[in-house]
């Protein structure tokens, strides 16, 4: 896995060892504070403590599971691009709201340029797709959809 790339530009000061507990944590959630400490060559109450302050200052905002789509029963992967007729913040807020057992909107981004709004979207079918399309054009002041499917994905940092 690469390293993490990043630098925090404001707020409270990271160095090498929070970072590279991120970069653990970021690589497998559920790893103990004790393995963490063998992995970074701190003691386990130091871990503790400095996993603590990481949520408390919001480096950390929550843990999460992975997926396997397949055995869910939504293997298809669509990026669906959004213009709206004017209230975007409504138009998503709705949008978030449109997953049903054969769709899920997992991930909804406000964007710049010609398009509104980018959803990330696991369906059952295409016909579940085309069935959302259909939806959100007529419910949630969509004016135009751009729709790409993904034929695999070669990485995710999830």
């Amino acid at each position: 896995m690469a390293a993490l790339a990043w630098s925090p530009r404001s707020g409270p000061s990271l160095d090498e060892i929070d970072l590279a507990l991120l970069r653990e944590v970021r690589r497998d959630g559920r790893v103990t504070h004790e393995e963490l400490s063998r992995r970074v060559a701190l003691s386990r109450p130091a871990v503790v403590q400095r996993m603590k302050r990481l949520q408390d200052i919001g480096a950390i905002l929550g843990f999460t599971a992975t997926f396997n789509w397949d055995l869910l029963g939504l293997p298809i992967l669509a990026f669906v691009r959004v213009r709206t007729s004017g209230r975007c913040r409504e138009a998503a807020q709705q949008l978030m709201r449109m997953s049903d057992e054969s769709l899920l909107v997992e991930e909804c981004h406000r964007t710049t340029g010609e398009w509104c709004l980018l959803l990330k979207v696991r369906a059952a079918s295409s016909l579940a797709i085309e069935a959302f399309l259909d939806r959100i054009r007529d419910d949630a002041g969509v004016v135009a959809t751009m729709t790409t499917l993904a034929t695999s994905t070669i990485y995710s940092a999830t």
